[in-house]
């Protein structure tokens, strides 16, 4: 409260969330879901491609009724998580009912090591891999980033090899994208950029006074147009990546 408006106070259970989200792991099932007040039930957004939940035959829709054989009326998606989440190699049993229908299925899944991917496509292909070009309009490519986290730079260069043979123009799109860890959204900027400053920090004391400077070459075309997408949610590294671009 003495300092300015952009400090807050972590407590260590949040921290702990912090670093599961920059490290893009925790133990869990592999599901993304929302829960009242914006929908009646716990609901699956949609299974992490490639997760215990993703192999299952979990499906977006799937409304959760009851997990380990507690009924979930009430829950919170923030406490179900909490349930849903815990040590690899245990198993989670889920009572589901399918969207639009009235078959209800038990699935038990067993735990994993969840890597999280921070780079998205426009849509996932049945081998669980990201489609990069638009479907409207395959000259287009679109990537999102989600987050700026310790695999991220390996995910985006992935991702800009894809498309760069055939791509006449990229959509990178930033809205709802909190930041993350600086030297990630650095490197996402020298991937795209050549020469100058990306980003330049400065402290109290000298010390801490740093410049980002590019480097020579980029894995992307420079003829290609880019258009970059933000809203009021982009933070942090997600502005110096605008910014530079």
């Amino acid at each position: 409260a003495k300092l300015d408006p952009f400090s807050e106070y972590i407590p260590p259970q949040r921290y702990q969330e912090f670093n599961s989200m920059i490290e893009q792991k925790f133990g869990g099932i592999g599901v993304q879901i929302e829960g009242p007040p914006s929908v009646p039930r716990l609901t699956v957004v949609a299974p992490i491609p490639k997760t215990p939940a993703f192999k299952s035959g979990m499906q977006a829709g799937d409304v959760i009724l009851e997990l380990d054989k507690k009924p979930t009326t009430g829950l919170s998606a923030q406490e179900a998580t909490k349930l849903m989440r815990g040590r690899v190699g245990e198993t989670v049993e889920l009572l589901v009912q399918r969207m639009d229908s009235s078959e209800r299925v038990y699935l038990n899944i067993q735990r994993a090591d969840i890597e999280v991917d921070s780079v998205y496509g426009d849509r996932i292909r049945s081998d669980a891999t990201w489609e990069y070009f638009l479907e409207e309009d395959p000259r287009v490519a679109y990537i999102r980033i989600v987050l700026f986290g310790e695999r991220t730079q390996a995910e985006f260069s992935a991702a800009l090899k894809e498309i760069t043979r055939s791509a006449q123009g990229l959509v990178i799109d930033l809205r709802f994208n909190p930041g993350g860890i600086l030297p990630s959204a650095v490197e996402l900027c020298d991937m795209l950029v050549d020469s100058g400053v990306i980003v330049r920090t400065q402290g109290r004391r000298k010390i801490f006074n740093s410049d980002y400077q590019a480097t020579p070459g980029v894995e992307l075309d420079s003829s290609i147009p880019i258009i970059v997408l933000i809203n009021q949610e982009s933070a942090s590294a997600s502005e110096i990546m605008v910014c530079k671009i």
